[in-house]
């Protein structure tokens, strides 16, 4: 890995990020050309991929939809046949309602007519947080708040807090 300066790691993070997207388009085209190498810590994109269980395909997907949204491409926003593109014209399933960049809302469809002709918005949540901007969502603001860090819970109360969590979300 290359190790990036912990001062510097948002613009290591944002070059991933743009290496990525010409990568993406470069194999979109039939170039051949590997993805960026890991930086540590790791890029956004990584991360979310690991946090989230993307492939390849997948983050393909948000990295086309994140070009659009920064207006590195021109035009509106990717249509499912623009992503179906970059699986070779393979129907995928990671566009289906249970795949996870749906089932995570890191994406929507949006758009009426043929499935192929719906445009692909990304999350403006997900937007920030792959170009290293992070802040609480929006949409969860009056159901939680920060609160400041406490002492640290002892393994039982960190045991028992964790099965009350568990027991509430069944």
């Amino acid at each position: 890995m290359n190790a990036a300066p912990r001062e510097n790691w948002g613009e290591a993070n944002r070059r991933h990020l743009m290496a990525a997207v010409q990568a993406m388009f470069a194999r979109r085209d039939g170039r051949a050309i590997d993805m960026p190498q890991p930086i540590d810590p790791p890029a956004r994109l990584d991360s979310l991929a690991a946090t989230f269980g993307l492939g390849p395909f997948e983050q393909e997907v948000l990295l086309l939809a994140l070009a659009h949204e920064l207006g590195l491409v021109p035009g509106e926003r990717p249509t499912i046949g623009e992503a179906f593109g970059l699986a070779g014209g393979a129907v995928d399933p990671a566009l289906c309602p249970q795949g996870p960049l749906r089932r995570w809302r890191l994406i929507e469809i949006e758009g009426n007519g043929g499935f192929t002709r719906q445009t692909i918005r990304l999350d403006e949540r997900i937007l920030h947080h792959l170009l290293g901007i992070d802040y609480l969502d929006t949409r969860l603001d009056g159901l939680i708040e920060p609160v400041a860090a406490g002492g640290a819970l002892s393994p039982a109360e960190a045991t028992k807090t964790v099965e009350h969590l568990a027991h509430l979300w069944q």
